[in-house]
C-alpha cells in the first residue's frame, strides 16, 4: 500500500535498477516466466517462490533454511510446522512435511539442518522441546520421518524452547541450543543418523553464558562450537573433543564488557567458510 511504500520511490528504485541494463518484463503468468528461466541462457537467476503461488506451499512466517551438500535441494522450517522441499535447478515445490505426517510433535519448526554427508535433516521443535531426525533420498530429495528426541525423555536434557541444530562436518555429532534451559546440548550421530545424548552445558557451567541460548555454528573444521545468546547479549565458544564430541571451554564474549559491544539481543551466528572469523548478529544493536 502507498502508506507503506510511497509509489514515487518505488518509481525511483525501479528505474535505478533498469538504468543498470535489467530487462523488465511485465504481464506474465509466474509458470511462464520459470519456464523460460529453465530453458537457461542467463548468467544468474533470482526467482522468487511466494506461498500460494505456481503451487508452492510455505510453512508460514519462515525460520530456517538448509541446502543439501550437492546443491540440488532447498528445505525450509516456518512456524506453521511443514517443511517445505524445493528442487534448486528446476525452483521446482516438491512437498511440505506436515505435523502428524512425517513431523509428528512438531507443530512449529524453529529451524532446520542437513548432516554433511545429505543424509539426514535435523529440525527442531521449540514449542515440542524436541528434534525430528529425517532421512532424505539424495536422489529426489524427500524426506522420511525417523525418530523424535525429544527433552525429558531417555535421559535427554537441556531440549527445553530448543532453538538451533547443527551438524559437525565430520558426521560424528549434532549440536542444538535451548532459549529456555539456557544451554547447549551435545549427540553421538549413528552411522544410520540417529543421535544419543551425550551430554548438555548450562548456562554459568566452564564460564558458559548461555542465558537464552538461541543460536549455534560450528567452525568447518568441527574443533570449535559458537552459541549467540539473546538473554545474556554474548557469544560463549566451545572447544570440542575430537574423540568423544563433548564440549569443553572456550571463552566468552559479552555485551558491555571488555570493550565488546554489538552484541545486545545476539540472534545469528555464521562462521566464515575459511574457519578464521566468526560474525555475529545483534538484533538489539541492529549490529554485526
Amino acid at each position: 500500500p502507498k502508506y507503506r511504500l510511497l509509489r514515487e520511490v518505488l518509481d525511483a528504485e525501479v528505474a535505478r535498477i533498469v538504468d543498470l541494463g535489467v530487462e523488465l518484463t511485465l504481464n506474465r503468468k509466474v509458470s511462464d516466466v520459470l519456464a523460460t528461466m529453465r530453458e537457461g541462457g542467463f548468467d544468474a537467476e533470482y526467482p522468487l517462490l511466494e506461498d500460494g503461488i505456481a503451487g508452492v506451499g510455505l510453512p508460514g512466517p519462515l525460520t530456517g533454511l538448509s541446502i543439501s551438500p550437492d546443491g540440488r535441494h532447498a528445505y525450509a522450517s516456518g512456524d506453521e510446522g511443514p517443511i517445505a522441499v524445493f528442487a534448486i535447478a528446476t525452483y521446482d515445490f516438491l512437498e511440505a512435511e506436515s505435523d502428524g505426517v512425517l513431523t509428528p510433535g512438531l507443530v512449529t519448526v524453529s529451524s532446520v539442518a542437513l548432516s554433511h554427508d545429505g543424509k539426514n535433516l535435523y529440525a527442531t521443535g521449540s514449542g515440542e522441546d524436541a528434534i525430528q531426525v529425517f532421512s532424505r533420498d539424495a536422489t529426489t530429495g524427500l524426506l522420511a520421518g525417523s525418530r523424535i528426541v525429544r527433552d525429558g525423555v531417555a535421559g535427554v536434557s537441556g531440549l527445553d524452547g530448543v532453538r538451533d541444530v547443527v551438524a559437525s562436518p565430520n558426521g560424528d555429532f549434532v549440536y542444538a541450543v535451548s532459549a529456555t534451559d539456557d544451554a547447549v546440548v551435545a549427540f553421538t550421530r549413528t552411522a544410520n543418523g540417529q543421535l544419543l545424548f551425550l551430554d548438555a552445558v548450562l548456562d554459568g557451567q566452564a564460564g558458559a553464558r548461555l542465558d537464552g541460548a538461541f543460536a549455534l555454528a560450528i567452525s568447518p573444521d568441527g574443533k570449535n562450537v559458537y552459541v549467540a545468546s539473546d538473554a545474556e547479549d554474548a557469544l560463549s565458544m566451545f572447544a570440542v573433543v575430537a574423540e568423544t564430541g563433548e564440549l569443553g571451554p572456550g571463552g566468552s564474549f559479552a555485551d558491555g564488557v571488555a570493550g565488546v559491544n554489538g552484541l545486545a539481543i545476539a540472534q545469528s551466528v555464521v562462521v566464515s567458510p575459511d574457519g578464521k572469523h566468526v560474525y555475529v548478529g545483534g538484533r538489539g544493536d541492529d549490529a554485526i
